[in-house]
């Protein structure tokens, strides 16, 4: 598909729906738009839309590793709103420590 950005954010608008990304260009409309839609913008490496659909939605391991979602602001970044995604690593007890995946 390979649809304008203006018009996938319309689209997400009108039907309610989210869009999630890679790209920063979906956040950098945001920030002058506004919302609806809002954005779910992935930052943590090359994954495949099966596993972006893995992470989203079943929220299960993904090549034997578990994560953890979460909203936050973030300072560094004039308090915009993210989505954090961390990989749960667990400790020789078995209690889950969380990693922020930049």
């Amino acid at each position: 598909m390979n649809s304008k950005d203006s018009d996938i954010w319309e689209y997400a608008r009108l039907n309610q729906f989210s869009i999630v990304t890679f790209d920063s260009d979906f956040y950098d409309i945001s920030v002058i738009n506004g919302h609806p839609p809002k954005i779910i913008w992935i930052r943590s490496g090359n994954l495949t839309t099966n596993q972006i659909a893995k992470l989203l939605i079943q929220n299960k391991t993904i090549d034997g590793e578990d994560y953890m979602f979460s909203h936050g602001y973030d300072k560094a970044d004039r308090g915009r709103s993210k989505l954090l995604v961390h990989r749960v690593l667990w400790d020789d007890g078995q209690w889950p420590c969380v990693e922020e995946i930049k």
